[in-house]
């Protein structure tokens, strides 16, 4: 089994060193390994522990360098026990850059680092180049950039693969095909266009029902075709590949067209199917007198009760004030013994208003 590793983007950004060993640890017992990169470079650190990672794994290592493996990524690309290259990428080699803040001491030792690293760089380059140290040195220095013939030719990749390429050519073996696989609405759209750029008479062209065109050599775009009559001939039609229509033809309004040898000799009208008109349904009379008769009902019961209502009321209020009066003429006797006569007129005057 050969996996396929992957390496993108920025080192020890888009791609750490976990995940090219996740990579590694998804295939189930590899027996080679390919690592395609495409990367711009990145951390000089992380590059260097992803190198080391693919140099101790006990399989064949196949590096490929595809679009652009710069800086620390071209590091990586030098593990590979086999090395390819796509033949429009390109490796670029330069010396490592940084910064570093504090004080002159600090800035001091950091150049010394750098300086160390950039010599660890030139003494790694060395023997993948077949050149000496010092012209290695010159190239980092440069910043260099290597197409794939020149790296072929230094030996610094082994194969330069070519990328599949899709073509655009024009095959005219074809063409006849072509012309014969056209659609019914293709052949009318190219007419159309043919027509619409040509100073010469346009001819009559009209689709039947399945779209299937009916061209009329004799006759213009403006004139209307004429069924044969006794001795006068009908007007000729051909079909989209320019043979004389035979048979019927059914035209987009139901009409049948029946040609003879290319002649139109009839045109039978297609028959109107009767329109039966939808029942409809009759509302029943209005009764106004029950109309009437339901509103004054309902008014004279309103007012009955109503009446009812109100007449109750007013016998319980005089209820209310015979009790009232009865009570008050019983009370006064005690204090009225001396005019006994008055008092019993009154009460006799009440009792008879009250009672009627």
């Amino acid at each position: 089994m050969n996996g396929t590793i992957y390496i993108n983007g920025v080192i020890g950004v888009d791609c750490e060193m976990i995940d090219v060993v996740r990579q590694y640890k998804s295939f189930d017992s590899p027996t080679a390994i390919t690592v395609v990169i495409d990367s711009v470079g990145g951390y000089v650190d992380t590059g260097k522990r992803i190198y080391n990672y693919l140099k101790s794994l006990d399989v064949e290592v196949t590096t490929v360098a595809k679009g652009l493996c710069a800086s620390i990524a071209s590091y990586i690309f030098f593990a590979g026990d086999v090395r390819q290259m796509y033949e429009d990428a390109e490796i670029m080699i330069h010396l490592p850059s940084g910064g570093v803040n504090g004080t002159a001491k600090d800035i001091e030792d950091y150049s010394k680092e750098m300086r160390l690293l950039e010599s660890e760089l030139a003494d790694f380059y060395t023997p993948f180049f077949n050149l000496d140290n010092t012209t290695i040195q010159s190239l980092l220095e440069e910043e260099t950039w290597i197409n794939s013939t020149t790296a072929l030719d230094m030996g610094i990749v082994d194969s330069v693969l070519v990328s599949q390429k899709a073509v655009a050519l024009f095959d005219n073996k074809k063409e006849n095909k072509v012309k014969n696989e056209m659609t019914k609405n293709e052949r009318t759209f190219f007419n159309v266009l043919k027509n619409l750029f040509t100073s010469e008479p346009v001819n009559l062209m009209i689709q039947d029902a399945n779209g299937d065109e009916i061209t009329f050599p004799d006759l213009e775009d403006d004139e209307v075709p004429t069924v044969k009559d006794g001795e006068t001939p009908g007007s000729m039609a051909v079909d989209a590949e320019g043979l004389p229509i035979e048979g019927e033809r059914t035209a987009t309004n139901g009409d049948v067209w029946v040609f003879v040898a290319g002649e139109l000799t009839e045109i039978k009208k297609a028959e109107d199917a009767p329109v039966e008109d939808a029942p409809v349904e009759e509302e029943a009379p209005i009764d106004v007198q029950a109309i009437i008769d339901t509103v004054i009902n309902g008014v004279t019961a309103q007012i009955t009760a109503q009446f009812k209502a109100e007449n109750k009321a007013l016998k319980d209020e005089i209820v209310s004030l015979k009790k009232l009066v009865g009570s008050e003429d019983v009370e006064s006797n005690p204090t009225n013994q001396n005019n006994n006569t008055t008092s019993k007129s009154t009460s006799n005057y009440l009792t008879g208003v009250f009672r009627s």
